[in-house]
C-alpha cells in the first residue's frame, strides 16, 4: 500500500483523470495528457494503474459507494423497518417515499458521475470484461434488495398458497433497475426537451411506486 504521499498522487491522478474525461471524452484521453496535468511523468500514473481502463475502475469504487449509500442501503433500510411494523395502514405512503427516494437517488448519481458511466456504458456493451462486470455490480446490488422487498411482501401476503415465484421477482427488480438507469442516463436531453426534473422524478417514482408492493 502506498504511504500518505502516494495515496495523495493516486488520488490526484484519479481526479484528473475524471476531469479530462469529462472536458476531452474517453476517445482523446491519454496517459500523457493526466500526467502532464498532473505535473508528473507517464512512468507515475503507470506505478499507480496499468492502464486508463485500470484507472476507470478504480473510480467506479466511489460510484459503486454513492449507489450503495443512496440507493442499495435505503431499500434495506426500508425492509427492515416493514419486517419490524408491517402495520398496512402505514405501507401505501412507505412505498411512495421509497420510490421517490430510489428515483430521486439514480437521477443524483447518475448526473453526478455522467461522464465516467456514460464511458463504462459504451465500453462494456455485451462483451464480458472488467467494466461489463463493474457495471453488473453497480446495479445487481440494489436489483437484489429490491428483489428482497418483494419476495418479503409477497411471502406475508401468500403465506397460506405456498412460496412466492423468485423468478418473478427477480425479473420485475432487474426491470426497475434498468428504467431507472437508463432513464437517469438520459435525463439531461429530457429535461432539455421540456420536462423539469421534480416531474421526471416523480413519474419515475410512479411507476416503482406501482410496482412495488
Amino acid at each position: 500500500m502506498p504511504g500518505a504521499r502516494g495515496q495523495a498522487t493516486r488520488r490526484r491522478l484519479l481526479d484528473l483523470t475524471l476531469e479530462l474525461l469529462g472536458r476531452n471524452g474517453f476517445r482523446d484521453l491519454r496517459v500523457a495528457d493526466i500526467a502532464r496535468e498532473a505535473g508528473t511523468s507517464p512512468a507515475t500514473f503507470y506505478q499507480y494503474f496499468d492502464d486508463i481502463e485500470n484507472a476507470l475502475l478504480a473510480l467506479m469504487g466511489q460510484v459503486r459507494a454513492d449507489v450503495d449509500r443512496e440507493l442499495q442501503a435505503v431499500v434495506e433500510l426500508h425492509l427492515a423497518v416493514r419486517e419490524r411494523d408491517s402495520a398496512a395502514a402505514s405501507q401505501h405512503d412507505d412505498i411512495a417515499d421509497l420510490a421517490r427516494q430510489l428515483a430521486g437517488g439514480f437521477l443524483r448519481i447518475w448526473a453526478k458521475h455522467g461522464p465516467l458511466l456514460r464511458v463504462v456504458e459504451l465500453q462494456s456493451g455485451d462483451d464480458d470484461g472488467p467494466l461489463t462486470d463493474e457495471r453488473k455490480r453497480l446495479l445487481n446490488g440494489v436489483s437484489a434488495s429490491i428483489e428482497k422487498l418483494l419476495l418479503s411482501s409477497a411471502n406475508a401476503a401468500n403465506a397460506a398458497e405456498g412460496p412466492t415465484d423468485v423468478e418473478e421477482a427477480k425479473a420485475t427488480s432487474f426491470v426497475l433497475v434498468a428504467m431507472l438507469a437508463n432513464v437517469a442516463a438520459h435525463q439531461h436531453g429530457m429535461i432539455s426537451a421540456g420536462v423539469s426534473l421534480e416531474a421526471l422524478t416523480e413519474a419515475m417514482a410512479q411507476q416503482l411506486a406501482a410496482a412495488l408492493p
